[in-house]
Parts: C-alpha cells; structure tokens; sequence
C-alpha cells in the first residue's frame, strides 16, 4: 500500500511540474457520486497527494483545479468551492473551473452563484453546451423559466445531440403546461437516446396526465 501511494505522490508532483490537467469532468443535473470504498480510499489518497503538489509548486491552475474534481466526487462541496476558485485567482480564463464551480453551487443550492459561475464558463467558451445546461437547471429553481428556456434552447444549438437538454426543455414545457411542446421534447431525447429512462419515465407520466 505504501508503495501505491509513494507512486500516487510522485505522479502527482511530476503533474504539478508539467502543468498538465487529468481530469476535466462535467458534473450535470443527473449526476450521481457513488464511490466505492476502494475507489473513495484512492480519492482520499490522490488529495494528499495533490495538497503536496500543491506544497511543492502552489502557482498551478490545474492542480487546484484537479484537487477540486477531487473534492467534489467526494461530496466535500465547501473544499471544492474553494480549490476552484483557487485555479479561478490563478487563471481567470479556465472555463472548465468556472463550470465545476457553478456544478458544485448547485449541490450547495445556491443557485445565484450558479447562474454567475455559468455565465462567466460562457463568456469564456461561448460553446459550452454543458455551462448553459447548468444555467438553464439554475434559472429553472429560481422560478426563471423563460430564461431556462432560453438556455437550454442554447445548449441544443451547441450540440444538438444532447438528450438530456431535450428532456430537461421538455420538463420546463410540461411545468408551464405547454404540453405537446413537452411531449415533442421527450420524443426527440428518446430518439437520440432510446434508453434514456428519465425522459421515457416523463414521457409517460405526461401521457397519463392529459389523457
């Protein structure tokens, strides 16, 4: 086992020294964490690991950055908040921290700052269909459902292939009772995605409900 974890220490440290990010990770509205024992102990273990590469070379967006993926698949959610808006004060302009940010606000329920954290993921990569998801989830428990809307209307311009934007355009329809907008909304992510249960298990509840 002490040699497992000397290895991680070491890997970690020459990633530091690199400048080179690991994990890029895109945690949306259904996203589950459900570790494992073995996988949280290796977790636990890779935040030693960062915090030290970290000691060693503190200037490095991406190590934060990393430490914050890390933080977040745990469910420690104040720790992530704050190794994002580390890499954030060290590179502004790191569209995937401002996402993961607003990611992890929504875990918090503070959906304020996740409008804020995707709009700024945004500014800085106007095609990140997965910000404006966020964004459209956020406006949506803010009672913002125009603005919702429009956001998820984005993220399907940008990658007209997401089922999940599709349902989750199909769930502000269903909530204004716009529901043959609804219904077409569903179809289209069952269409891109046959198994999609989530948007099969709305699909049929909306039949139920208007028929």
């Amino acid at each position: 086992m002490k040699v497992i974890i000397l290895a991680v220490v070491l890997f970690w440290i020459v990633l530091a020294f690199s400048g080179c990010a690991i994990v890029k990770i895109n945690i949306g509205t259904n996203e589950k964490f459900g570790l494992d024992q073995q996988a949280a102990d290796f977790s636990e273990d890779a935040i030693a690991s960062s915090k030290e590469a970290i000691r060693v070379k503190p200037d490095l967006s991406d190590t934060h950055y990393n430490l914050g993926v890390l933080h977040q698949k745990l469910g420690q959610y104040q720790d992530a908040v704050a190794s994002y808006k580390e890499a954030i004060r060290i590179k502004p302009d790191l569209a995937e921290a401002h996402y993961n940010l607003g990611t992890t606000y929504y875990k918090l329920g503070q959906y304020q700052n996740v409008i804020v954290s995707s709009k700024e993921a945004i500014r800085i990569k106007p095609d990140f269909a997965n910000a404006y998801l966020n964004l459209g989830l956020a406006y949506r428990k803010s009672g913002l459902y125009d603005k919702a809307i429009a956001s998820y209307q984005k993220s399907i311009l940008v990658k007209p292939d997401s089922a999940l934007a599709h349902n989750n355009l199909g769930v502000v329809y269903q909530m204004l009772d716009r529901h043959q907008e609804a219904i077409a909304e569903y179809k289209e992510a069952l269409r891109i995605n046959p198994n999609f249960s989530l948007a099969r298990k709305n699909l049929n509840k909306l039949h139920k409900k208007i028929t």
